[in-house]
């Protein structure tokens, strides 16, 4: 005979504490839960929330799908379909073009020269 042995789980009156972390936004001020930065911005010591647009995480992979989709339809992409690999890849073009962009900016901008102090005798 096999005898078996019946564990009872007693469950607590007490309820569990809420374990959301939540971080205040460097731009807009506001208390926000961690759910509501990227992965980098919540390592951050100056945090930015999705809402006030943070700068783009340096590997796209940690973001969710979601959150991709929000930034390529930010940049006025209207196909959102696809793989994340693929939704990656679009939004990496996107970023790409962004910095040729900006360094074609700073390369047409003509250099500042300090204009020597006038030595009053």
């Amino acid at each position: 005979l096999t005898q078996h042995k019946h564990i009872t789980l007693q469950q607590s009156n007490k309820e569990k504490p809420n374990k959301l972390k939540t971080m205040e936004c460097s731009k807009c001020g506001e208390s926000k839960s961690t759910k509501e930065y990227n992965k980098e911005q919540v390592k951050s010591s100056c945090p930015i929330c999705n809402d006030c647009d943070p700068p783009l995480p340096s590997d796209l992979s940690i973001l969710t799908v979601v959150q991709i989709k929000g930034y390529l339809k930010a940049r006025g992409e209207s196909n959102l379909v696809g793989k994340k690999a693929d939704l990656i890849e679009r939004l990496q073009g996107y970023v790409d073009n962004e910095l040729e962009e900006e360094e074609a900016v700073i390369e047409e901008e003509p250099a500042i020269e300090e204009e020597p102090a006038n030595e009053e005798e």
